[in-house]
């Protein structure tokens, strides 16, 4: 039975990424919607994202290394661009735990 969850799961992540809304809302309130659970729901969901960053990188490919191709500056902006997100993750944790990882 899992592995239907994670085929409606997949599904759902692969048809709403693209568009102008939550999938990991979409996903959340499938999960309690459904009464679905895969193991640690989170981790789940957070290898659901991985797969679509994979199919990401993998059509794109060409694209970014063309654009990594410009030099280590953009390659650097790149990295950068990312820390402040990581530390809003880090400091708030448990505040995204509770608060955002809930279907209200």
């Amino acid at each position: 039975m899992e592995y239907i969850y994670a085929i409606i799961l997949g599904i759902v992540q692969g048809v709403t990424e693209f568009l102008p809304i939550s999938s990991s809302g979409h996903l959340l309130l499938l999960h309690e919607a459904l009464n679905f659970s895969i193991g640690y729901d989170l981790a789940f969901d957070v290898a659901l994202h991985a797969g679509t960053l994979c199919a990401i990188l993998v059509y794109f490919a060409k694209d970014i290394i063309q654009y990594f191709k410009r030099g280590r500056k953009f390659l650097l902006a790149v990295i950068v661009s990312g820390i402040p997100a990581g530390l809003v993750g880090l400091v708030f944790e448990d505040l995204i735990a509770i608060y955002l990882r809930s279907a209200w």
